[in-house]
């Protein structure tokens, strides 16, 4: 019924995950002495790489974060659409879709998920502005 957009939709919400989780730690100032620590005692080149490198580590996670939910959000919206063309009356649990043809705005907007993920593009959209250099020196 979905086809390739479940795949894609699943797959960058594994990476969400992941990035979501890392995108703080090389901003953390006490992580980032521990490794120092570690580092002291162990001449590791990736412990001493992360240490050097945690901002840009930071904006390569954000821009993976980004990108993600781009393509996170693009493939619900598809799946909504999908769900509404290829409506089975003998799956109404599985389908979220109410009839046939239902409009994919209906079928995102009208889920507790679907609101909630509307409300956290909005403020990642927020967030990416407020990065910007030139809003942050104004």
């Amino acid at each position: 019924m979905l086809g390739f957009s479940l795949c894609l939709s699943r797959s960058t919400a594994a990476v969400l995950n992941v990035s979501c989780f890392v995108v703080v730690l090389p901003m953390c100032r006490g992580f980032c002495y521990l490794l120092y620590l570690l580092a002291g005692k162990h001449p590791c080149f990736s412990i001493r790489c992360w240490i050097d490198e945690s901002k840009n580590i930071h904006i390569i996670c954000d821009s993976t974060i980004v990108v993600a939910s781009i393509l996170h959000s693009v493939s619900h919206v598809i799946n909504a659409q999908s769900f509404s063309r290829h409506y089975n009356y003998h799956f109404r649990d599985v389908n979220v879709a109410n009839f046939c043809g239902q409009d994919p705005l209906d079928t995102i907007l009208g889920t507790v998920p679907g609101v909630t993920g509307v409300a956290m593009v909005l403020v990642l959209c927020l967030l990416c502005s407020s990065s910007v250099s030139h809003v942050r020196y104004v």
